[in-house]
């Protein structure tokens, strides 16, 4: 087994904890920490959360938008146009 820390954050990047465990680094290892549990169900679902990741990912075209993107495509072409024209300066 090998010791890692798995670090968990909100969308905003924030730490919302980390939790030290025990990875295991070998076939009997895995089988003895999950035990009774079916390891194959356990792969396939982590298996179906990739996939479903990879297909959001396509119909994004990759990209996430922030919430500030996402605010500021709400907002009237008025308050679009007045938002950059202070940033142009």
């Amino acid at each position: 087994m090998k010791s890692v820390t798995i670090t968990a954050e909100n969308k905003d990047g924030v730490k919302l904890g980390s939790r030290d465990v025990d990875m295991p680094e070998t076939i009997e290892e895995l089988q003895d920490q999950f035990e009774d549990k079916d390891i194959v169900k356990l792969a396939l679902r982590s298996w179906v959360i990739d996939v479903q990741r990879e297909i959001r990912t396509e119909a994004t075209g990759g990209k996430k938008e922030s919430d500030a993107v996402k605010a500021f495509k709400k907002l009237s072409p008025e308050k679009q146009a007045e938002m950059l024209a202070k940033l142009a300066g």
